[in-house]
């Protein structure tokens, strides 16, 4: 039994160090975020600093709740390790504690979401004015594919039997607005967007859903045939 207390006091010692030692190691890589080059890049979109300011006020409010319970837990491990005559009490439960610790951590999720959801609609819900950028991104495995509407602004008619070796995205080059049209094959190429001007992302997928990441302009999507995405602005050149 006394190597059992012993056992049981140096557990609880070990346990709140490495609990403490976890609470400052998160602590230390969140302040030194920006020094070491982890932050948010630099905003390069209309919507941008919309989403970091909501990503940095779950990141403070899950960052305070997460320093406060694992801190109390570090305390209550070493307060109450194992010692000689302490026995446990049986404390079956608290009606009002159940709930309060229930609701408050509901509203706050409530709040976010709603906050996340009506961000989202804005940006994703509000259509795009007649004079937007448009370019047509054609997703297909591991791969991109990017089309410009040339100086007319207006899409050269596809059709998928015409795709081959040569023409993968079955652009029709009988159609007079395919003339002027800028195409980028899968994986050749970068997408550039006019600054200070709305970009609308036309989706085009081929065999998959791929996922749309561009984390310079904090824009994400999960494409699906011929979606359209009125994203972003660039503010700045």
């Amino acid at each position: 039994m006394p190597t059992q207390k012993r056992c049981g006091r140096i557990e609880g010692v070990l346990l709140s160090l490495l609990l403490v030692i976890l609470v400052i190691v998160a602590a230390v890589t969140v302040a030194g975020s920006r020094h070491f080059g982890w932050w948010l890049r630099p905003l390069a979109s209309e919507h941008g600093a919309a989403i970091d300011r909501l990503f940095v006020i779950t990141l403070v409010i899950t960052g305070v709740v997460f320093i406060l319970v694992q801190s109390l837990l570090a305390l209550f491990v070493f307060r109450y390790r194992g010692e000689n005559g302490r026995r446990a009490i049986f404390y079956p439960d608290n009606p009002r504690l159940e709930i309060t610790w229930t609701v408050i951590p509901a509203v706050i999720l409530t709040t976010l979401i709603v906050n996340g959801g009506r961000l989202w609609s804005r940006i994703k819900l509000t259509p795009p004015p007649p004079d937007a950028f448009a370019v047509e991104v054609w997703g297909q495995q591991f791969k991109w594919a990017i089309r410009y509407p040339g100086k007319d602004g207006k899409f050269g008619r596809t059709d998928m039997r015409l795709i081959s070796g040569d023409n993968p995205l079955g652009i029709d080059t009988k159609d007079p607005a395919s003339k002027d049209d800028i195409f980028f094959p899968a994986g050749e190429g970068e997408l550039h967007i006019p600054c200070r001007q709305t970009c609308r992302r036309l989706f085009a997928v081929k065999g998959c859903h791929p996922q749309f990441l561009c984390p310079s302009i904090s824009g994400q999507a999960r494409c699906r045939a011929w979606d359209d995405d009125p994203c972003l602005v660039c503010p700045d050149p």
